[in-house]
């Protein structure tokens, strides 16, 4: 028997494929799927900060994602997104000043 949750899970991945947001769409308990969303603790070690900084850069809207029941979930293109937007945040004023 299948729970209400992993129904809600199974329903969200195939709205989001097939809304054409996502690549092609891969079962929740897939490897590909699995890869792709991190976890915080798993975002931190990444991003080198404490676990502590990632809700605090997810309050403040520099760094989306998503709950999967009471935990919170980020794609691994958006972290990409985001250091790739902070390191050119951190260049740019240095660069003007040149």
């Amino acid at each position: 028997m299948i729970s209400r949750q992993a129904k809600t899970v199974s329903s969200a991945a195939r709205n989001y494929a097939l809304s054409g947001a996502g690549a092609a769409y891969e079962h929740p308990g897939s490897d590909a799927s699995l890869s792709a969303a991190l976890k915080v603790g798993e975002v931190a070690r990444v991003l080198r900060c404490h676990p502590s900084t990632v809700y605090r850069l997810l309050r403040r809207g520099e760094l989306r994602g998503f709950k999967l029941g009471s935990d919170w979930r980020f794609l691994r293109s958006e972290v990409e997104r985001f250091m790739r937007e902070a390191s050119e945040g951190a260049r740019g004023p240095s660069a003007d000043r040149a």
